[in-house]
Order: structure tokens, then sequence, then C-alpha cells
């Protein structure tokens, strides 16, 4: 779908995206201008001159795209002012029965003289296929999204990859402003998980001191299948802390700036990201700030009662309130439709020091992810 390629491509040169079509369709299926909009709308309306089509099932036409290159054609019509290149550079036909046929060869299925020859025939042109293919991929430079090009979509996946960076750097800052006059502090220290991992606000409740404060730290899963609670969000770091001998470098002024940038810029956030969703309507933020007030209030009830924690569950109680006056206060405002200060906004929430550490460590993880997923080709030219 159109959501995991773009999921797969951000922050990354991507050289190319394959959409894989049968060559004999009557219709094309509905769901393809929903993607083809959306991916346009992602990376910009150049994406199109990075098409790969791939045309499974093609031994039926002879190795050729069939009747559903005009459909192809008359599709990309509708769209004049998106150039899509259609040619036969980047077309690419395969037969997938011969891909089974290579199994069924190595478990020992034996098949009659006319089957072999007709699936051997077919091997050695989807082979051919397949080297035209990644000489054509390894051709290709990396498709590098103009910086300026500002998107909704682009806005909502940004900002979802900011809703946990935001709601725990305002609970650390709060801890810092707590922790002041004790000449103490926690600084955040986000890890990269090295595979899916999955975190888990049910399991390992356990929490640890921390300059004063009980913190519960990360409980990871590595699968959804390790867990039957339904509190499990993917995350791409892991959060630890380090307990530090001396106030934070920030002044009490400066940390109280930052609340208030974060509370009144996640309110703002907010809005644009359920206003402009298809599917999500409830507030993610406001769910975030409501289960770190519960969390709190559990370790209160798991320790010694007058601890920093019931500060720290009173100041989030109020961070509560003054996000909902917030999010009040711009109700009928139209700030969602203004994509230049919808990227301004989320540009001076990134730039927040303990938000721009979590979200460096977010970048770090999908970087090792691609690389990771890389294969070396290599491919004999002449």
């Amino acid at each position: 779908c159109a959501d995991d390629v773009i999921g797969r491509s951000a922050g990354s040169g991507s050289s190319g995206i394959c959409l894989l079509i049968k060559p004999e369709v009557i219709q094309l299926n509905r769901c393809l201008r929903s993607c083809f909009m959306q991916l346009i709308d992602y990376f910009g309306n150049t994406i199109g001159e990075n098409f790969i089509f791939c045309f499974t099932n093609a031994r039926s036409t002879f190795f050729t795209p069939g009747n559903t290159l005009p459909l192809l054609k008359a599709f990309f019509k509708s769209f004049p002012d998106t150039k899509v290149v259609l040619e036969k550079k980047n077309t690419f036909c395969f037969d997938s029965e011969a891909f089974r046929y290579l199994v069924a060869i190595k478990d020992n299925i034996e098949f009659n003289t006319i089957e072999r020859s007709e699936f051997e025939q077919s091997w050695k042109a989807s082979v051919a296929e397949s080297v035209r293919f990644l000489k054509y991929l390894c051709d290709q430079s990396a498709y590098k999204r103009n910086d300026k090009w500002q998107s909704i979509k682009d806005a909502q996946f940004q900002i979802h990859s900011m809703i946990r960076p935001i709601l725990e750097a305002m609970r650390n800052i709060l801890r810092n402003i707590i922790l002041y006059d004790r000449n103490l502090s926690i600084n955040v220290s986000p890890k990269p998980v090295t595979s899916l991992s999955m975190l888990c606000y049910r399991c390992g409740r356990n929490p640890e001191k921390i300059n004063e404060f009980w913190i519960i730290e990360d409980h990871l899963h590595s699968s959804c299948n390790m867990c039957t609670s339904n509190e499990l969000k993917q995350t791409e770091y892991r959060l630890c802390y380090d307990a530090v001998n001396y106030r934070a470098d920030d002044s009490i002024d400066q940390m109280n700036k930052y609340i208030d940038v974060l509370c009144e810029g996640c309110a703002q956030l907010a809005q644009v990201f359920m206003k402009t969703s298809q599917v999500e309507r409830n507030d993610p933020f406001l769910f975030g700030i409501e289960r770190i007030i519960n969390e709190k209030n559990f370790i209160c009830k798991k320790v010694t009662p007058g601890d920093l924690n019931q500060q720290l569950v009173g100041r989030l109680n109020q961070i509560k309130h003054q996000y909902q006056h917030y999010l009040n206060a711009i109700q009928s405002n139209e700030t969602f439709k203004n994509l230049s200060k919808i990227y301004q906004l989320i540009q001076q929430i990134a730039d927040v020091p303990m938000v721009k550490v979590q979200l460096d460590v977010i970048q770090i993880y999908h970087q090792t992810l691609l690389k990771a997923n890389e294969k070396d080709v290599s491919i004999n030219k002449t």
C-alpha cells in the first residue's frame, strides 16, 4: 500500500518504486488512484519518473504488458501535471510460474518433456528480464525529494513520529524543574532498537529510583505475540535515563518556556493530525498525557507517599488543563490548512533539545533498518 511505501522511503533516497501488476486485467483496481495520489502527495509530482512497472504472470502474453498497458497509459493521462515514464526501459515482464518451477526442480518434482521445455524457456526469459531489471535499477540515481516540497501527508508522518518525543520531553523537563533547587537533574538517553520492538505499557511495571524520582523504564517485546495486552505500541528506541549530580544546564525560565512551546505546539499539531487524517479521530497527545498521569499515579501507590512523584503528578495535571485550554482556543482557527505554518511549528518543536535527541535516534533507527535490508547485487553490464 502507499503508506507502507512512504513509511519505508521516508528519510531515504529510493531508486524507484516498483508497481506489480498482471498483464491482462480488464479494469484497473480502484485503489490504484488513491495510492497514486498519496505517492504524489508525499513525494511530489516528479515521482512518476521513478516508477518501475513489473508485470507478473506474463507468459500468457508472450512476456508483454498485454491489455494492461493501454489502461495504464489512459490512467496516467488523467494526471496532466504529473509526468509518468512508462516505456520499454522501465517495464519488465516475468513469469511467476517459472520461479515456482525452479523451486519444484529443487524439490525433485518431475515434469514431462513438454512441460519441462515450456518451463525452461519461461525461466530463461524471466532470468533475462530479471538481469535487465537489476541493471536498470543499479543505473538509476536515488530519488531526492525536493526539500521545499510540503504536503499534508508528509506533515502527518512527521507529527506521528513526534508524539512520544514531545510527551517524554515534557515529562522529563518537569522532573528537572522540580530537581533544580536540589542541584540534581535527569538526562534522557534514547537508544535505537535493532529490530521490530513493541513498547508494552502492561509488563515490567517495576519503578526504579533515579535522582529521587521513581521511574518505570521501557519494557520492550520483540513481537506482538509475546504479550496479550492491547497496550502495545511499536517504537524505534528504548528511553533510558542518566542521573546527573548537578542541576540542568537550562534555567528555570528556559525550561518553563520549553514546556509552554511544547504544550501549545502539540495542541496545534493535534488539531492538524485529527482534522487531516482519514482514520485518526482521537487526540493522540491528550491520550498520551493521560497515560503518563495514570502511570505516575500507579507509581505513587507503590512507593512512599510524599515523594517527588506526587509533585510531578500535580504538574502533569496542570499541563493537561493547559493543553485543553490551548486546544479549545484554537478549535476555530484553520492553521491546519496553512502548510507553511504547520512546517514552521514542526521545526520549532523539533528544535527543543530534549525532543531533538529522540528524533535523531528515530532517524538512526530508520537508517539502520534500511542498511540492514540492503542487498549487494553484482551485475555484469557488458
